[in-house]
């Protein structure tokens, strides 16, 4: 099946079918791998870098809008899972699963 006629015969769907259907080929795929989760738990780690100047040497700087904050001792700027990503100037990440149905 072509891929146009596969997303033409999606978007005649609900919202809710369209949701359903995303969650079970997330469940089934191999691909899916959660990548903020695992960004998330190596800064937690301490195994990862800073994104502003590559160092090793920061720590959690408190919360902000539900995200983890981390302080590096290096550069002393302030970061989250989210800088250096797409997702780093989304204010309304609670909305990204509506944007993807």
């Amino acid at each position: 099946m072509d891929i146009y006629k596969i997303k033409e015969a999606q978007l005649n769907l609900s919202v809710e079918e369209r949701r359903t259907i995303l969650l079970e080929i997330e469940e089934e795929s191999d691909l899916h791998i959660p990548v903020l989760e695992n960004r998330r738990q190596k800064l937690n780690d301490n195994i990862s870098i800073c994104p502003h100047c590559s160092g090793k040497k920061y720590c959690k700087h408190g919360k902000d809008k539900g995200s983890q904050r981390y302080y590096c001792n290096t550069c002393r700027r302030t970061f989250t899972e989210y800088t250096g990503t797409w997702l780093a100037g989304i204010h309304k990440r609670n909305l990204l699963l509506i944007i993807y149905i």
